[in-house]
């Protein structure tokens, strides 16, 4: 789908509210000959472990804060992997062996590193901008203008883990907590899976049926990006007057 939701902006309640919008809409469809009914009961599982631990924890401001750092670091990571592949075929041969060897770097710790629980990624990211900080490694990052961006990712992780580790200091209803905000996570991450196979089958395999449903889709996704960006504008004379 072109359209793509604002999850950083959104509140955790229209977080939760928009997946669970996303699951009434593809159950409306059918799912079935539209070969996504793994993805979408996927997503609805993921939904309702989801709502169930958000209601005890009522949206605490951990859950929010580290789901918000966490977006940014995985946003980073895969920035960094999509300009590092997309220089391997450049015409430089020095800008693509500076590419190949990002590449290596982060892929030694797997594809996906976007997806992992908040502990494996914050250790994996860590050893991935140490490993980056390797003379070669630098030469590479900086050929490829990536610096502000390892720069950020370094910064976000290490704050994000700051965050984690404060609360676990705290103590106070944190096993509670951390388990809403892997949900979330878990749940996101399957709204991604089935975003990935509703664009793969757009391409080969359309049809009206899934035409009707990303149509759909794309006017929830505007729906909720209007939201967040009227509450922004509404927010921009309160915080310029400070």
């Amino acid at each position: 789908m072109e359209q793509k939701p604002r999850f950083t902006k959104f509140r955790n309640t229209e977080q939760l509210q928009f997946l669970e919008d996303v699951v009434s809409i593809c159950l409306k469809a059918d799912v079935g000959s539209l070969n996504i009914e793994n993805q979408v009961n996927d997503l609805n599982q993921a939904n309702q472990r989801l709502s169930s631990s958000f209601k005890q924890t009522q949206s605490s401001e951990f859950t929010l804060t580290l789901s918000d750092l966490d977006n940014l670091r995985d946003n980073d990571i895969k920035t960094m992997r999509k300009v590092s592949d997309a220089y391997t075929e450049h015409f430089d041969e020095a800008k693509a062996k500076a590419a190949r060897l990002v590449l290596r770097t982060i892929d030694k710790y797997g594809e996906s590193i976007y997806r992992m629980n908040y502990q494996a990624e914050t250790t994996v990211l860590k050893n991935i901008c140490n490993d980056l900080q390797e003379q070669k490694a630098v030469e590479a990052i900086e050929l490829l203008s990536l610096s502000d961006i390892v720069a950020h990712l370094t910064n976000t992780n290490e704050q994000f883990n700051t965050q984690y580790l404060n609360r676990v200091e705290e103590k106070a209803d944190y096993n509670d907590q951390v388990k809403t905000a892997e949900l979330l996570k878990d749940a996101l991450n399957k709204y991604k899976i089935l975003d990935e196979f509703i664009n793969a089958y757009k391409v080969i395999n359309p049809s009206d049926a899934l035409s009707t449903l990303i149509n759909n889709l794309e006017e929830l996704i505007d729906g909720y990006n209007n939201t967040v960006a009227q509450r922004s504008k509404k927010t921009e004379p309160e915080e310029l007057s400070e």
